[in-house]
């Protein structure tokens, strides 16, 4: 697992943070025996000084959502989620140990809003094509 600090940002992802510049987490995540996802988790500089501190393996079943809510009193209540077919990226491809391929992956992107309707996070999962399928549910509210 990589963690950057003060990655330049550019295009919709700084419009969405309203800035030009975030902390981003990569990391792989595996849950339940499938195979490893990429994950690039964006969040603005000022919520991440304590991250940046930690070990690699301090991240192992760690929750990002929940550490923000427990020490930043940040919550995030909303997610919008995006799927849409792209290359793999290239620290994708490091992390997963694939060539580059013209072969397309299956992007997972989710936009995180506080209570308020603000920005909060943006993630990126690249999953593997042998991932099984997502499973997407709604509820209506009451």
């Amino acid at each position: 697992m990589l963690v950057f600090n003060g990655c330049p940002i550019e295009g919709e992802l700084a419009e969405f943070f309203d800035r030009d510049e975030c902390a981003v987490i990569e990391r792989l995540v595996q849950v339940e025996g499938e195979p490893w996802t990429f994950n690039a988790f964006y969040l603005p500089i000022t919520l991440a000084d304590e991250l940046l501190k930690m070990a690699p393996a301090d991240f192992d079943g760690f929750s990002l959502h929940e550490y923000l809510h427990r020490s930043r009193q940040l919550l995030t209540a909303r997610f919008e989620h995006q799927l849409c077919m792209r290359h793999f990226s290239s620290a994708a491809c490091q992390a997963l140990g694939i060539e580059k391929t013209p072969a397309p992956c299956l992007q997972w992107q989710v936009y995180g809003y506080t209570r308020e309707g603000k920005p909060a996070t943006f993630q990126r999962f690249e999953l593997h094509p042998e991932h099984r399928p997502i499973e997407l549910k709604t509820q209506l509210e009451r």
